[in-house]
């Protein structure tokens, strides 16, 4: 489509954890309808560079109703032409502003192609989330299954309790609750990732069932520098204090004067009672016209109204920045908490795991520790889903330090 032939930055290598996402992104960017309306809006704007041409040149017929008599005869009728110019610098200003909104323009959907992209992330990465918790549910209703025929052999043995049958049919039917409701929130995922890409012929892309951890592997005091140069927000500042420019300069030619030439013909009828030298012979006579912007008060409003806003987009831009380094160092807080916290729950995996395996072998041998056991298995649920909140969180937090400066870190 023609969308894509505007040079724009695509993440042409841009694989997720082994899946190419470079369909989906494309998909994205060729049907999502508020890129195409800023494309739209874009090509508007370059249609008018070809609407900058000098004035139309005016033509005026002027007819003497009573003759006007002359030397060389009456006059009947009289014919001008006149061709003004606008003032020296004005049309290459005008095409200058027009290609900077053009520009900015782009900027926009730079803007927007980023945020596309990173959601379509931040959608895969929590769809993957939730097949990772739905194996860790899959995982513990296998736990209880086993737990519950210990329980019946220890029941035909006359050690066990059918309070311990029930016990453990309850938490079953919580671990299938939940999975349950796991998959409920995996069609609202597909369909806000089918709205982006707008693709029937797509299906939602592949997710896995644990999650892959991403870490950082550059260095953090780049980042800011990386955010100032690359951020799209911060281009589209960039770019609305170009236009800005272009309008002062623009505004500076109107305190200049304006020139026309033209030419006025006079058409006579020859004299019938005398017959002077070129008797009825037309009169042409060039003109010059210069028109000067003597009351400049509008127009100097004008210079300073653009002015102001210059000074404004500079303070957005301080404001922004500010903005941004924040949100950068909110995303490394919850990168950094993420890989403390994934050290602690590998841990409290470990021993609960450990704990529970001895405590299943001491309830299989004389019934005892049913209670522990239940407990136990209830932890390291908790633990295990602690896992896939703290990878996840992870993997969002690149994802977020990555959208700030419009670039995956791979």
């Amino acid at each position: 489509m023609r969308y894509l032939i505007i040079t724009i930055c695509l993440f042409s290598s841009s694989f997720l954890l082994g899946q190419n996402f470079e369909t989906y992104y494309e998909a994205a960017a060729n049907n999502n309808p508020q890129l195409k309306a800023v494309f739209n809006q874009y090509y508007s704007i370059r249609e008018r560079t070809a609407q900058v041409k000098l004035p139309a040149p005016s033509i005026a017929l002027g007819v003497f109703i009573l003759p006007v008599e002359t030397r060389l005869g009456a006059q009947r009728f009289k014919l001008s032409a006149t061709q003004m110019f606008p003032a020296f610098g004005a049309l290459k200003a005008q095409k200058s502003l027009i290609n900077e909104q053009g520009f900015l323009k782009l900027q926009e959907a730079r803007v927007l192609r980023n945020e596309l992209y990173f959601n379509l992330r931040t959608i895969w990465h929590q769809a993957s989330a939730i097949k990772a918790l739905l194996q860790v549910e899959l995982k513990q209703i296998k736990l209880l299954e086993t737990l519950e025929q210990l329980a019946l052999q220890k029941i035909e043995t006359g050690k066990g309790s059918l309070a311990d049958v029930y016990q453990i049919k309850l938490q079953q039917n919580d671990r299938k609750a939940n999975m349950d409701l796991l998959k409920n929130k995996l069609p609202v995922l597909e369909l806000a990732f089918a709205k982006i890409i707008k693709e029937d012929s797509l299906p939602f892309p592949k997710t896995m069932d644990t999650i892959v951890l991403r870490t950082l592997t550059y260095p953090e005091d780049s980042l800011t520098g990386w955010i100032r140069r690359q951020n799209p927000q911060v281009g589209l500042l960039e770019a609305k204090k170009r236009v800005a420019n272009e309008k002062m300069g623009l505004q500076k030619t109107k305190n200049r004067p304006t020139y026309g030439v033209g030419l006025d013909y006079a058409f006579l009828t020859k004299r019938t009672d005398a017959d002077p030298p070129q008797n009825g012979q037309g009169i042409l006579m060039p003109m010059f016209r210069i028109q000067v912007p003597i009351y400049k008060a509008q127009n100097q409003a004008r210079v300073k109204e653009v002015a102001f806003e210059l000074i404004a987009l500079e303070h957005q831009e301080e404001q922004l920045m500010d903005y941004l380094e924040v949100e950068l160092e909110q995303a490394l807080t919850q990168y950094r908490a993420a890989i403390i916290n994934l050290k602690h729950y590998r841990k409290q995996v470990y021993f609960t795991q450990k704990t529970l395996d001895l405590l299943l072998t001491q309830y299989s041998v004389d019934a005892k520790g049913f209670d522990d056991v239940l407990k136990l298995e209830a932890m390291l649920l908790n633990y295990q889903k602690k896992l896939i909140e703290y990878a996840l969180l992870q993997n969002q937090s690149l994802i977020e330090i990555e959208r700030l400066f419009a670039q995956p870190l791979f």
